[in-house]
């Protein structure tokens, strides 16, 4: 039989197209078996690399000092940095990744794809950890840099001004010096540090609920407040006693003022009497002196035993507070 030259040529060419089809299928995918190769191997590469950023934003030590806590923040900038460009880079290796034209050339690489989709998802939450970390640990230097101001205040204000302050040793002392004790009061600061301990308090309970902290960590920070607390309350009680103290001594020295007043009134009427005339001293006269001089002594018996209470009171009060501070 005669074939047609036509026919064949036809058939050929027809066969060269399958056969560019199949090799331009087979090409594209090793190329794309290459590509998800690739990221497969990328995504081992990095999950080190995850794990040990995820452990460094996980957990937050806190420092015997002061100063290294307060600058955690800004320490931790380098961090936000590791972490943004490591997920900036894992994002941009598989933004080209087209799962739908896989798919249309029979591909079934839906284990990397979920794979891919999960390393991505990851690195959100890793971001999210990093914002979170970095918010305590914000919160950590505000709690640090309130305690250091409150036991500097304490330091160098509070407790100077109660240990060094006169109650003076006279009438006039002791209301100047309640004058200046009320002045300290309003304008020493007090108020605003009372305010940072009522800040602190709230910052560690911040701090505590966390759970960026291990146990070590949370015992200075638990530890810190306590000392702190300890020493505000103490020095509320010291402003107390002063307070009480000032308030006595200013009895104590009107009331010796009295007595002083009495003393001095019966003087005068007994020299006034002495100074009398035998013939002018009417029973009248007799009468308004003697009156007099009762009065005087009735109301000076009064103000000793207000002094010997004052006395009383300060006496138990001291007698006290030695047993406190033995104790």
């Amino acid at each position: 039989a005669v074939v047609s030259t036509q026919s064949t040529g036809g058939q050929v060419e027809t066969l060269t197209k399958d056969w560019l089809n199949v090799k331009q299928g087979i090409q594209y995918k090793l190329v794309t078996l290459e590509r998800y190769n690739k990221a497969q191997q990328r995504i081992a590469e990095s999950v080190a690399h995850h794990e040990k950023l995820h452990k460094s934003i996980s957990c937050i030590t806190i420092s015997e000092k002061s100063s290294e806590n307060v600058a955690l923040p800004i320490r931790h900038h380098s961090l936000t940095d590791s972490v943004q460009s490591f997920c900036s880079s894992i994002t941009d290796d598989f933004k080209e990744i087209n799962t739908s034209e896989d798919i249309v050339h029979g591909l079934d690489l839906t284990s990397i794809n979920g794979s891919i989709k999960t390393f991505l998802g990851n690195n959100t939450s890793l971001l999210a950890l990093n914002n979170q970390c970095l918010a305590i640990k914000e919160q950590i230097s505000l709690f640090f840099s309130c305690i250091r101001d409150v036991q500097d205040w304490l330091t160098n204000v509070g407790h100077p001004f109660i240990s060094s302050h006169a109650l003076g040793t006279a009438l006039e002392q002791a209301k100047t010096g309640k004058s200046t004790f009320l002045r300290f009061l309003a304008t020493s600061g007090l108020d605003g540090t009372k305010q940072k301990i009522g800040q602190c308090s709230k910052t560690l309970s911040v701090i505590l609920n966390s759970q960026f902290l291990d146990d070590r960590s949370a015992n200075i920070i638990r530890d810190t407040f306590a000392r702190t607390e300890v020493d505000w309350k103490g020095f509320g009680l010291e402003v107390q006693e002063h307070g009480r103290d000032i308030e006595l001594t200013i009895e104590f020295f009107e009331a010796a003022e009295h007595v002083s007043t009495y003393i001095a009134n019966e003087e005068k009427a007994s020299s006034q009497l002495l100074n009398t005339k035998t013939d002018s001293v009417t029973p009248d006269v007799v009468s308004d002196i003697t009156k007099l001089r009762q009065s005087l002594r009735q109301t000076s018996d009064r103000w000793v035993e207000r002094i010997e209470s004052l006395l009383f009171s300060q006496f138990t009060i001291l007698k006290s507070r030695a047993a406190s501070n033995i104790l």
